[in-house]
């Protein structure tokens, strides 16, 4: 296995401190490794729900076992996972895995063609409606994100809200 750099060690040591002082400072996030760093540090700080929209959940990404084992962890703390796409999953294994560990509590669909949140361009996860990553761009997987901006958040989850309703 390939051992992180040392910019990437010191990346997660800066954003595990932002966490662990519920710091309303934004993070920037320039690349996978930085993503995969925030995204699985969201879903262990997670203490009631998270939702996420992704275009396909891609498996270069959400394979990774660091992100993977950060989402089955949250789920066996009793969080609830929202999970909507525009597209078809590429990790198809990985709903399920989600599925068999918290049938109740994990939440998945394909946003239908006439949502607006279909045809976005971004991609976000919001937890506890107070932490997030925002990826406004997808291509360079370039984001911000915030242990503690519940305002930030809130707008996120609010101009999407509609589409995590799961009735």
């Amino acid at each position: 296995m390939e051992q992180p750099t040392t910019a990437l060690v010191d990346y997660r040591a800066n954003v595990e401190a932002l966490f662990a002082k519920d710091s309303p400072l934004i993070i920037e996030n320039k690349d996978r490794d930085h993503a995969a760093i925030l995204i699985s540090t969201l879903f262990n700080k997670a203490q009631q729900n998270v939702y996420v929209l992704s275009q396909r959940l891609e498996p270069e990404f959400y394979a990774r076992k660091e992100i993977q084992d950060a989402m089955l962890a949250a789920l066996g703390r009793g969080v609830t996972v929202k999970i909507v796409t525009q597209e078809q999953p590429e990790t198809g294994d990985l709903i399920s895995k989600l599925k068999a560990k918290a049938p109740d509590r994990v939440f998945f669909k394909v946003a239908d063609a006439s949502d607006p949140e279909a045809h976005v361009d971004f991609n976000f996860a919001v937890v506890d409606e107070k932490s997030f990553r925002f990826e406004t761009n997808r291509d360079a997987c370039e984001a911000f994100a915030s242990a503690n901006n519940p305002t930030v958040a809130k707008r996120i989850l609010d101009s999407c809200q509609h589409v995590f309703s799961f009735e």
